[in-house]
């Protein structure tokens, strides 16, 4: 048999592909993918990261803004296991310890990710405060795996520095 017989269009439509050449395109697949698989848990771990951060500077301008909107306190509780937080209003005559009187929406964190901060209270100015009305400074950090990749302070004027 001719080399050009061999490969031409007319013996590949009758007689298909040997085992063989299926057995070694699916090998090289696998290596492929093989190879590619360690990586992925890389990049998925930036994207929550990544993800996480962003989520977390939004529910915080949102929380502001209710409380600035409502004319009431703006709570955030940070989660016991520090997987995630709840947002709500903290209505007249206002709670001590602080409570959220009116859950208003939940952050829950990507895996692997935690919070850790005091809670977070929005006086109806918008103002970052403690529990007695006093202006507060609160810092926040997000971990990954128990490593902490991003840390901010939350200023008495309610603006996230990072």
């Amino acid at each position: 048999m001719e080399i050009a017989d061999r490969f031409s269009p007319k013996r590949c439509f009758e007689e298909g592909f040997s085992a063989l050449e299926l057995i070694v395109v699916l090998s090289l697949s696998a290596l492929l993918l093989g190879s590619f698989a360690p990586h992925s848990t890389g990049i998925t771990g930036a994207f929550d990261r990544g993800s996480a951060l962003k989520q977390f500077d939004a529910d915080l301008r949102r929380a502001r803004a209710n409380a600035v909107a409502e004319g009431v306190r703006a709570v955030i509780k940070m989660r016991d296991a520090r997987d995630g937080y709840q947002v709500g209003f903290d209505y007249p005559p206002y709670n001590d310890p602080i409570a959220i009187d009116e859950l208003s929406f939940e952050g829950p964190l990507p895996n692997n990710i935690t919070i850790f901060s005091d809670d977070i209270v929005f006086d109806p100015r918008g103002y970052s405060v403690d529990e007695t009305g006093s202006l507060r400074t609160t810092v926040i950090t997000l971990k990954h795996k128990g490593n902490a990749y991003s840390a901010g302070t939350l200023s008495p004027a309610g603006f996230l520095d990072y």
